[in-house]
């Protein structure tokens, strides 16, 4: 406690007693009784706000005061999980652009179904001199309504699902690491994605539908 108070970098250290290195170790072993277990004597430090710790020369005074002292910042550990976290990151866009892909392809798919059963009706709009950009305008309108209504029961859904599972992990008593929390930022991202899907299903539909007349003209 002395080596560590003594260094300038250290804001304050708190030796933490066998009662909290047991709830430390809670989330993993559970509740029960560690007095067989060898626990190490757990020193808390925390840094001063902007300071760097200097960690070989730290480790460096330690050993001359305590034989088998071991100062460690986690930095390997955060290494590794946050390259996990950058690698679920990297993921989670890549599927969401498969399936952007595939709902624009379903979209376009349907939007030409939608276009070949109401012909006649594109070829009276032609007639009466509708432009193509118009016509384009009342299929992407179409997918538009469809696809908020769809959204809007998939957001619903997912709220759901990720009530019942923070209620399940929170109830369980067995979560390794803390619950992450959303501030607005977080939640705005959220709702960005009924919108874009919306948005990309009405895009696909106007230039399926523009396409399409281009080809019929």
């Amino acid at each position: 406690m002395a080596v560590r108070r003594a260094d300038p970098a250290i804001e304050r250290a708190e030796a933490l007693g066998r009662t909290r290195a047991q709830a430390l170790l809670a989330p993993w072993l559970g509740q029960t009784p560690l007095d067989a277990l060898p626990l190490p004597a757990l020193i808390d430090a925390r840094a001063r706000k902007g300071a760097k710790v200097d960690l070989p020369a730290l480790q460096a005074r330690l050993d001359a005061a305590v034989a088998g002292a071991r100062a460690d910042d986690h930095a390997r550990w955060l290494a590794g999980f946050l390259a996990l976290a950058r690698a679920a990151g990297i993921v989670a866009c890549v599927v969401t652009a498969a399936v952007a892909i595939a709902a624009a392809g379903a979209v376009g798919f349907a939007t030409r179904a939608g276009l070949a059963m109401h012909r006649e009706a594109v070829d009276l709009l032609h007639l009466v001199g509708a432009a193509d950009s118009y016509i384009a305008g009342q299929f992407a309108r179409a997918a538009l309504r469809l696809a908020l209504a769809g959204s809007a029961l998939g957001a619903l859904a997912g709220a759901v699902v990720l009530a019942v599972a923070h209620a399940v992990a929170t109830a369980s008593g067995a979560l390794a690491f803390p619950l992450p929390a959303l501030d607005l930022a977080g939640w705005a991202a959220i709702g960005l994605v009924p919108a874009g899907a919306t948005a990309v299903a009405a895009a696909s539909a106007y230039a399926t539908v523009l396409r399409a007349l281009a080809r019929i003209v």
